[in-house]
């Protein structure tokens, strides 16, 4: 192993063990010197610990896996402390809701995508970059495409606009997932949706960054 690889090995090392000795888990907001009461909810995922100190009343809500508290205060009450509370269990309620909500549509949609159409991607920073994929196989929830070549109609300066090449299969066969709106995910960075058939514009080439 050359020195510079040994220099990237350490820095990354040294940064695991930062990150180690900066995580924090849940015992470091709880203090263990108080009388602490539990309040679990498992089917919202949520944990409220509550306690007092110097006459006052505090309290530290977690939700689901997470170290880090939804919140850690000090309250003027009781009144206000269980209001928070309350509070905090009604909007885990709406979250759960609003997740089930999403589940149910994601199962329930039928996209309308068929052998043969085209998907357009448009991505990039600080430059456009427009891809043209194509519908080779169809299933009840995914579709099965390849990237398409295309064509300019028209250019100007720094722009061109470009139309699909159906059939100029230039990609390996890709099977996606289709989503709400028949969107369908390339890759973590971009999704295509069915184009319009209408000239695309993107950056021309020499002029992006």
């Amino acid at each position: 192993m050359n020195r510079v690889a040994v220099a990237k090995e350490l820095i990354k090392t040294a940064k695991e063990l930062l990150a180690i000795r900066f995580t924090m888990d849940r015992n470091f907001y709880v203090p263990r010197n108080r009388d602490v009461k539990t309040e679990e909810y498992p089917e919202l995922g949520l944990v409220i610990y509550t306690y007092e100190q110097n006459g006052a009343p505090y309290g530290v809500a977690f939700a689901g896996k997470g170290n880090k508290p939804l919140w850690n205060y000090r309250f003027v009450n009781e009144e206000q402390r269980r209001r928070r509370i309350e509070e905090t269990i009604d909007g885990r309620k709406r979250h759960q809701e609003y997740k089930e909500q999403l589940r149910k549509e994601r199962q329930e949609y039928r996209h309308t995508l068929k052998e043969g159409d085209i998907l357009v991607s448009s991505w990039g920073y600080d430059q456009t970059n427009v891809d043209f994929y194509q519908v080779i196989a169809v299933g009840e929830k995914s579709v099965k495409i390849r990237e398409i070549g295309s064509k300019m109609v028209k250019s100007a300066q720094g722009a061109d606009y470009v139309v699909a090449d159906k059939n100029a299969f230039k990609g390996p066969p890709l099977l996606r997932r289709v989503g709400k709106g028949d969107s369908v995910t390339i890759d973590s960075s971009s999704s295509a949706y069915k184009w319009d058939g209408k000239p695309k514009y993107e950056t021309a080439l020499g002029w992006g960054h």
